[in-house]
């Protein structure tokens, strides 16, 4: 039975930060620039309390341009215009200061890269972004700086773990609205909470003849790294920062090892497509880790022996032992610094990834929250999935890095994790060759 963690209660205003001041266009706060705390923007210096020439008194005629994923704007039970309009509506509701127009346009998190800095002028003045674009946006002038009472705000309302994803180079570029990570799914027929806490018991279970008892796909570079951080192993530094400190992981042969091991255990099975969840659905496989986007088609297959948990503890065969822990990152609402209506936009940005949006997405969307009270709050801790990708992002995970060098890892690890697969690399070769992975990902080449 599950234990509810108690609600906790945090009295967070969420204030609106200053207009940008000329100069400072890349800034959507700037530490001189106030607000008068009733959710209005305080002018900067050179700024008449009546910008653009209306009456006193008068709210401003704006347009925002909003972008975000389809799914945001389907048509939904009690929201017919879909959740999007829906939340708009309700912060110019709030914003009497405003006379917004909106337009919206569709762009998921995945693509916000791609498709925002073709031509920033034409961009959206909010958007939604994964963080693992954090490097390029920001390197592409996509993304202002929050700051002031905006940054005071996504500080409080956010666990260290979500704040650090939208933190690149000591400054932030957004507001984290879910995480993004992987999670353990198990059918609790074959195993129980206990023995879903460590790889090696689940392994070493008998399940009955062709079941396999573990299933990931091993070669995607963004599940190996679980076994290497278990061994200990560093990337960009101990926080994932410092790009100059590459990796150690060419020291991590053992966890190498393990993983030739692995491939050839007929209690793991390697993930092809959707084939695992078949298998759990026709009782040959025990557990799966893969993340929210199969939790639907999971819990189909699983029924009432659906159940997850928190990424587990391996041990390697020279006894070093870990907790597997998965790269993880939020997506997040962003600013494009080129708004012509930058306090707008920042107070619009700051509703989007809110406490009250949040529950509109866990509600109607089934989408984890991450704001601090509805992670903790009943209705979440009752949800399998939201309670476990919390618990991943509070304890099995690392802040995955934001550096631009984070693409050599993906590219150059699934290379290798696919010769661990196909037995290129074996326990005779697997030290040499974890030490020529350190090289090639400290030089940026191939492998």
């Amino acid at each position: 039975m599950r234990v509810l963690k108690r609600f906790r209660k945090l009295m967070a205003t969420v204030l609106v930060c200053g207009l940008v001041m000329a100069g400072m266009a890349g800034c959507a706060c700037g530490d001189g620039l106030g607000d008068n705390g009733n959710g209005t923007t305080t002018p900067g210096a050179g700024q008449s309390g009546n910008e653009g020439g209306q009456a006193e008194g008068e709210a401003k005629k704006i347009t925002l341009t909003v972008w975000s994923p389809a799914e945001d704007q389907a048509a939904q039970k009690g929201a017919p215009n879909g959740l999007l309009a829906k939340w708009c509506e309700e912060f110019d509701n709030a914003h009497p200061e405003w006379d917004i127009t909106f337009q919206y346009g569709v762009c998921s998190e995945g693509d916000a890269r791609d498709v925002v800095t073709k031509d920033l002028d034409a961009a959206a003045d909010v958007y939604m972004y994964a963080n693992d674009q954090l490097a390029t946006l920001v390197g592409a002038g996509a993304l202002a700086e929050f700051g002031g009472s905006a940054l005071q705000t996504i500080k409080d309302t956010n666990n260290d773990t979500m704040f650090r994803s939208v933190t690149y180079e000591d400054a932030v570029y957004g507001v984290p609205y879910t995480p993004n990570t992987l999670i353990l799914y198990y059918n609790d027929e074959m195993f129980d909470e206990d023995e879903v806490k460590s790889l090696n018991t689940m392994l070493e279970k008998d399940l009955g003849k062709g079941v396999a008892a573990f299933a990931m796909d091993l070669t995607d570079s963004w599940y190996i790294e679980q076994f290497y951080y278990a061994g200990g192993f560093t990337l960009y530094g101990p926080d994932g920062t410092d790009e100059a400190a590459g990796t150690d992981i060419g020291d991590f042969g053992f966890v190498t090892e393990y993983l030739v091991d692995l491939v050839k255990n007929p209690k793991f099975h390697k993930e092809s497509g959707d084939d695992s969840i078949t298998r759990l659905a026709n009782g040959t496989l025990g557990a799966l880790v893969s993340g929210s986007w199969k939790a639907s088609a999971i819990k189909e297959a699983l029924g009432d022996d659906f159940e997850t948990a928190e990424l587990p503890s391996v041990t390697f065969d020279n006894g070093v032992s870990g907790v597997m822990r998965q790269f993880t990152g939020s997506k997040a609402v962003g600013v494009n610094p080129r708004s012509e209506n930058m306090g707008a936009a920042v107070a619009l940005a700051l509703y989007l990834g809110s406490e009250s949006v949040q529950r509109d997405r866990f509600e109607y969307r089934s989408v984890t929250p991450v704001n601090v009270n509805l992670a903790s709050s009943e209705a979440v801790l009752e949800s399998e999935v939201a309670e476990a990708e919390n618990a991943v992002v509070l304890h099995t995970s690392v802040v995955q890095p934001t550096v631009p060098a984070i693409s050599n890892w993906f590219k150059i690890v699934e290379t290798f994790a696919e010769e661990i697969y196909n037995g290129t690399i074996t326990k005779e070769n697997a030290a040499e060759r974890t030490k020529q992975l350190e090289e090639a990902l400290n030089a940026g080449t191939g492998f």
